[in-house]
């Protein structure tokens, strides 16, 4: 779970280092965002998951 959590993480990383964006503003919305999932994957890197059955869990 942690590792697909990741791993998505980093495709919209991904991504979003690859749009083009106009304006000053545009342009430090996008680096904030890009900096607060570069920061998420970070603090998830030292996290331990535990996994629960998938009878326990509740959609």
């Amino acid at each position: 779970m942690k590792n697909e959590i990741l791993q998505r993480l980093d495709a919209v990383l991904g991504a979003l280092n690859r749009v083009t964006v106009c304006g000053k503003e545009n342009l430090g919305n996008l680096s904030g965002s890009i900096v607060m999932l570069e920061e998420i994957g970070r603090m998830l890197q030292s996290v331990a998951f535990a996994e629960v059955p998938k009878s326990e869990v509740k959609e």
